[in-house]
């Protein structure tokens, strides 16, 4: 018989939500042997199916073919001749340091400005 699929297992799946220790005085109430070591070789056995399932699944659903392509930097969709060149290094240090962080620079910046009128 494979390993994992008894008596002993089919009691363990029976309680999912009850600890091994639990679980352990159950099964001696009604006259089985049973350790906590089962139950956790069960269970992990259990989760191991579950994660190969997934895993197959997933695998089957999505096909990925060759290398995906890197994202072009934010600067780029606006060309040189648009742009200054401290305009150009103002949007490369945006992209590098996030949006929000830029968001609360430029809001200093401003009450530095209104403070001066």
């Amino acid at each position: 018989m494979p390993r994992g699929t008894g008596e002993k297992a089919a009691f363990i799946r029976k309680y999912p939500n009850l600890s091994p220790r639990e679980i352990e005085a159950e099964a001696k109430k009604q006259g089985l042997t049973l350790s906590r070591t089962q139950v956790y070789s069960v269970r992990k056995a259990d989760e191991k199916k579950a994660r190969r399932a997934a895993k197959s699944n997933a695998a089957t659903s999505v096909t990925k073919r060759g290398r995906s392509r890197p994202r072009k930097p934010a600067t780029t969709a606006l060309t040189s001749n648009e742009l200054s060149q401290h305009e150009a290094t103002f949007l490369r240090s945006v992209a590098e340091m996030g949006l929000t962080r830029a968001r609360e620079l430029l809001g200093r910046v401003e009450k530095a400005v209104e403070g001066l009128e």
